[in-house]
């Protein structure tokens, strides 16, 4: 179902860590967000994007995650948010 509570994401799991890395929109904060969990953890060790507000445009998260996540297209994921 379509609608305004509907959250976008993207899984950038890194196969050669095991880190699980997750980017998206959450259009009930009206914010990025990402998260990354390490191999061995079941609650993530880096969160962002848990207040209002807190994050507009993609590529602050996208920066802080970059590290964690597989290689990616930048533009790829940039033409995704759209």
């Amino acid at each position: 179902m379509q609608g305004i509570n509907n959250m976008s994401r993207c899984m950038l799991d890194n196969e050669d860590t095991g880190d699980e890395v997750v980017i998206g929109w959450g259009p009930g904060l009206n914010t990025y967000l990402a998260q990354v969990v390490e191999p061995g953890d079941e609650e993530p060790g880096l969160w962002l994007g848990t207040q209002p507000g807190e994050y507009q445009e993609p590529d602050e998260v996208i920066k802080v995650i970059n590290p964690y996540a597989c290689s990616f297209d930048y533009a790829v994921l940039k033409r995704a948010e759209n």
